[in-house]
């Protein structure tokens, strides 16, 4: 779906890719034979294998590739997952204030003030479900930072690793807490 209307992208050009602490992308191509449609920046995408959701977030840039016979579009749309909100809001950064001080606080604390209250991230549909305590921070300061460095930050410094899934659950955890979907073996 593509702004809450199923649209069918060319399947072949479909690609997910993860990587961690950093975002998750979603690319492919979409034809609309009338010529009609054009995406949109920050409209949001579901991509699903039936009833499994295998991607969720917003387009972040759409190249017009091809223009076809009788006024069709195809386009190339580049998504990235629902970390991108984290870009867009600053810690500690309103005019005449100083920066967001925060002292022997948990990590885990800290992140969902970040969410709660310093950013209001949780008005994007944001929630914090999935966030661990970790460390106790001495003190740190975020002065104009994104969101997302701050994250970034504190997951450096608890040993942690951050990321928001389809249903914008952030999750702040040990980078060992979630098991790879694949097993190694000595074969492999």
């Amino acid at each position: 779906k593509i702004a809450g209307i199923t649209r069918q992208p060319d399947i072949r050009t479909l690609r997910i890719t993860e990587r961690l602490n950093n975002p998750t992308t979603c690319e492919f191509q979409h034809t609309d034979d009338s010529g009609s449609y054009r995406p949109q920046v920050g409209e949001e995408v579901n991509a699903t294998d039936g009833a499994v959701l295998l991607f969720a977030g917003a387009i972040h840039e759409i190249t017009e590739i091809r223009f076809r016979v009788g006024g069709g579009l195809t386009f190339s749309v580049s998504c990235t997952d629902y970390s991108h909100l984290f870009t867009r809001h600053l810690v500690g950064s309103a005019e005449g204030f100083a920066g967001k001080v925060y002292k022997d606080q948990l990590a885990g604390d800290i992140v969902r003030d970040i969410v709660i209250v310093a950013t209001f991230l949780f008005a994007d549909g944001i929630t914090t479900g999935q966030v661990q305590d970790g460390i106790t921070i001495q003190k740190i300061i975020f002065d104009g930072h994104t969101a997302a460095e701050a994250l970034g930050e504190l997951a450096l410094l608890a040993d942690f690793a951050w990321h928001v899934d389809s249903d914008k659950v952030l999750h702040f955890k040990p980078r060992d807490a979630e098991p790879a979907p694949f097993s190694i073996t000595a074969l492999s």
